[in-house]
């Protein structure tokens, strides 16, 4: 390995990891917007995110008759 061949330092690793971090925004509903839209287009029905068992017996008592928890 000759003098000018370096590996990656950590100060360039962290200056790709923060460059690549803003690639991929996460929305604050977590991607539901996009379900709620299909759900709603194809099947004229509201999408909602269930993510514990209290929250889908909940969904349940309120009419809903498709309702899976997400784990």
């Amino acid at each position: 390995m000759g003098c000018h061949e370096r590996p990656l330092t950590l100060t360039s690793v962290l200056a790709m990891a923060l460059g690549l971090s803003g690639c991929v925004p996460l929305s604050s509903d977590g991607g539901m917007a996009p379900v709620r839209n299909i759900a709603f287009a194809e099947l004229k029905a509201e999408a909602v995110k269930v993510s514990t068992e209290p929250e889908s017996a909940a969904q349940r008592r309120n009419g809903s008759t498709r309702c899976s928890t997400v784990r």
